[in-house]
């Protein structure tokens, strides 16, 4: 092995030299589908050994994203975008109905329908000519046209964290224009949980922490067509 490609490690700065450039990502052995790199570099990293897993992930910046997330709105009511930390100038979005700036970052997005519906954003950095792509997908629901004359709710639900069906609360909280209270009691009567939020759920705990497998009973409280409306039943917590 010569001198120039031999391996040394040092716990200073490495300083790299050559007669010509130092070409990273455009070898001309490829293999498969392997696609050589294309674009700029912001940072470049020396290390004398492999790294792991975790330090793979700490390192790795994600690409320019939509940090909202996808969304099921109600028909008339702006979803605000956010945008992860990128080195963008220039965005496009489209399509451009509903969005209150389609060359921003940050745009407000309003459907004017209801429906399901998907926004594209591209990204364009100053540097290069890469170009980001994400989209988002929102769902508009017209509560007009929902029936709140039935508020539905589970009967059973399993709170042990394995991602199924971990919470208890209405199955139709958009039909539910007003909510005036959604409770949830022990079997003495005593209130184990209340919200008037037609979207919270109750996570099967009480005061932190996670109550007994059994039934509970709840009660609904809302406006529905300018009539107050109560709904009771009973709920089983299985763990």
């Amino acid at each position: 092995m010569s001198e120039s490609t031999a391996e040394r490690s040092t716990l200073g700065r490495i300083d790299l030299m050559s007669e010509g450039n130092l070409i990273l990502g455009s070898s001309d052995c490829f293999v498969g589908n392997e696609i050589p790199f294309n674009g700029v570099i912001d940072e470049m990293r020396v290390y004398n050994r492999a790294l792991n897993e975790n330090e793979i992930r700490d390192l790795y910046l994600a690409p320019e994203q939509i940090a909202t997330q996808d969304t099921v709105i109600f028909l008339g009511n702006p979803v605000p975008i956010e945008l992860t930390a990128n080195c963008a100038v220039a965005f496009s979005w489209f399509p451009e109905t509903g969005v209150s700036t389609p060359s921003g970052a940050t745009p407000n997005i309003s459907p004017v329908f209801e429906g399901d519906y998907t926004y594209t954003v591209q990204m364009r950095d100053g540097a290069s000519s890469c170009i980001a792509t994400d989209s988002i997908q929102i769902t508009v629901v017209d509560p007009s046209s929902l029936d709140c004359s039935e508020a539905y709710v589970p009967n059973t639900f399993t709170p042990n964290n394995d991602g199924i069906n971990d919470e208890f609360g209405l199955s139709n909280p958009f039909a539910i224009p007003e909510m005036i209270s959604f409770e949830v009691f022990d079997r003495w009567g005593s209130r184990v949980f209340g919200t008037s939020d037609p979207f919270q759920r109750w996570d099967g705990s009480y005061q932190g922490k996670p109550v007994n497998p059994g039934v509970m009973q709840y009660r609904v409280r809302y406006i529905c067509r300018d009539e107050e409306l109560e709904r009771f039943g009973t709920v089983m917590i299985m763990r």
